[in-house]
């Protein structure tokens, strides 16, 4: 199931590109864009914000979850890192990596990502703010928020505990379940359901009804399966 999630995430990342149009509006959306691409990587694409904070376009708001993303640890290299991970068939621990990657350097930078990132142009996007927001909480189960790397990865069996540890913590359980129904949301509203496995998985979860934390609880019964 967790493969079949970042299976979805590989096919539908994208960021539209801007051009410069007239509009004042159009003017600020086309000096972020350059900005991003002048600052990514280099640690000072914060910076960029400034040309958004008065907009509130979906396609302002795709490069406001941009700037976001990176500013919290998760920059194109490491996107493109994870990617390449879910997609080397000889990697026995292929999700438990990617999980590790695409996880921020703070649970309020998570929360905050997933804020951010809706009601952009970029389905992808958002559904990758909710997948690192999913990561953080996780990883934060076994004290690892903001320490993992390529070369220091998560395990198999990290992703085992991570995921009992919040079996048994209501915090944990209440932000998977945000997550997997905003996720849900964004990709498997008009899926079939026999054929999609994680959206099969996560609306038995939903289906059960309750509270954030009782599906988050529902659906962690069936990754752990």
């Amino acid at each position: 199931m967790i493969q079949t999630l970042f299976k979805l995430l590989l096919a539908s990342f994208f960021i539209t590109a801007l051009t410069a149009c007239e509009s004042e509006e159009d003017d600020l959306l086309f000096q972020a864009e350059n900005c991003i691409n002048e600052k990514s990587g280099t640690g000072q694409i914060g910076q960029c914000s400034e040309f958004l904070s008065s907009l509130d376009s979906p396609r302002a708001n795709t490069l406001k979850c941009k700037i976001t993303l990176e500013t919290s640890g998760l920059d194109n290299q490491k996107i493109t890192s994870a990617l390449d991970t879910m997609d080397n068939s000889t990697d026995a621990e292929k999700e438990a990596h990617f999980m590790g990657l695409v996880s921020l350097n703070s649970l309020a930078e998570a929360d905050e990502a997933a804020a951010v990132c809706t009601n952009t142009e970029s389905p992808g996007l958002e559904f990758i703010a909710d997948s690192a927001r999913m990561g953080t909480v996780l990883v934060d189960q076994i004290a690892r928020v903001g320490n993992v790397s390529e070369s220091n990865p998560l395990t198999t069996g990290d992703l085992t505990t991570m995921l009992s540890n919040c079996d048994s913590d209501p915090t944990c359980e209440e932000a998977i379940g945000a997550s997997a129904q905003s996720m849900y949301g964004i990709y498997c509203e008009d899926a079939s359901i026999t054929d999609v496995e994680v959206c099969a998985d996560v609306n038995a979860a939903i289906s059960g009804g309750g509270t954030d934390a009782q599906i988050g609880e529902a659906l962690i019964a069936l990754l752990e399966l």
